[in-house]
Protein backbone atom coordinates (compact mmCIF):
# COMPACT_ATOMS: atom_id res chain seq x y z
CA UNK A 1 0.00 0.00 0.00
CA UNK A 2 2.71 2.14 0.91
CA UNK A 3 4.80 1.99 -2.74
CA UNK A 4 1.11 2.62 -4.56
CA UNK A 5 1.14 6.04 -2.04
CA UNK A 6 4.45 6.68 -3.27
CA UNK A 7 3.72 5.79 -7.19
CA UNK A 8 0.27 7.90 -6.90
CA UNK A 9 2.18 10.91 -5.55
CA UNK A 10 4.87 10.63 -8.36
CA UNK A 11 2.45 11.38 -10.46
CA UNK A 12 0.69 13.93 -9.20
CA UNK A 13 3.27 15.83 -7.35
CA UNK A 14 4.02 18.87 -9.90
CA UNK A 15 5.66 21.60 -7.92
CA UNK A 16 9.48 20.81 -7.66
CA UNK A 17 10.80 19.91 -4.31
CA UNK A 18 12.78 22.91 -3.84
CA UNK A 19 9.45 25.58 -4.58
CA UNK A 20 7.57 23.15 -2.52
CA UNK A 21 10.36 23.52 0.16
CA UNK A 22 10.48 27.27 0.07
CA UNK A 23 6.49 27.38 -0.18
CA UNK A 24 6.10 25.71 3.15
CA UNK A 25 9.28 27.34 4.84
CA UNK A 26 7.42 30.76 3.80
CA UNK A 27 4.55 29.86 5.29
CA UNK A 28 6.14 28.45 8.54
CA UNK A 29 7.53 31.52 8.78
CA UNK A 30 4.48 33.66 8.32
CA UNK A 31 2.66 31.16 11.05
CA UNK A 32 0.08 30.15 8.38
CA UNK A 33 -2.62 27.88 9.66
CA UNK A 34 -2.92 25.76 6.45
CA UNK A 35 -0.16 25.46 3.83
CA UNK A 36 -1.22 24.56 0.70
CA UNK A 37 1.56 23.95 -2.11
CA UNK A 38 0.80 24.29 -5.16
CA UNK A 39 -2.53 24.61 -7.68
CA UNK A 40 -3.98 21.02 -6.90
CA UNK A 41 -3.87 21.70 -3.34
CA UNK A 42 -5.89 24.94 -3.27
CA UNK A 43 -8.30 23.39 -5.64
CA UNK A 44 -8.27 20.57 -3.58
CA UNK A 45 -9.17 22.74 -0.36
CA UNK A 46 -11.61 24.88 -2.13
CA UNK A 47 -13.29 22.05 -3.36
CA UNK A 48 -13.26 20.09 0.27
CA UNK A 49 -14.70 23.16 1.91
CA UNK A 50 -17.27 23.99 -1.06
CA UNK A 51 -18.56 20.42 -1.30
CA UNK A 52 -17.64 18.51 1.20
CA UNK A 53 -20.03 14.75 -0.04
CA UNK A 54 -18.25 15.49 -3.20
CA UNK A 55 -14.85 15.92 -2.61
CA UNK A 56 -14.78 12.24 -1.36
CA UNK A 57 -16.51 11.16 -4.26
CA UNK A 58 -14.08 12.85 -6.13
CA UNK A 59 -11.35 11.42 -4.12
CA UNK A 60 -12.03 7.74 -4.53
CA UNK A 61 -12.48 8.19 -8.50
CA UNK A 62 -9.13 10.36 -9.14
CA UNK A 63 -7.32 7.40 -7.12
CA UNK A 64 -8.79 4.96 -9.05
CA UNK A 65 -7.75 6.42 -11.92
CA UNK A 66 -4.05 7.25 -10.54
CA UNK A 67 -4.04 3.63 -9.58
CA UNK A 68 -4.85 2.49 -13.21
CA UNK A 69 -1.98 4.70 -14.65
CA UNK A 70 0.54 3.62 -11.98
CA UNK A 71 -0.42 -0.13 -13.00
CA UNK A 72 0.05 0.89 -16.52
CA UNK A 73 3.71 2.56 -15.95
CA UNK A 74 4.39 -0.18 -14.21
CA UNK A 75 3.42 -2.91 -16.73
CA UNK A 76 5.09 -0.41 -19.40
CA UNK A 77 8.61 -0.89 -17.50
CA UNK A 78 8.52 -4.52 -17.04
CA UNK A 79 8.36 -4.74 -20.68
CA UNK A 80 11.73 -2.73 -20.89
Amino acid sequence: MREMTLAMFDVVAVTPPEKAAERILNGVKRNEARILVGGDAVALDRMQRMMPVKYWDYLVRRSRKLMKIVGQRRASAARA
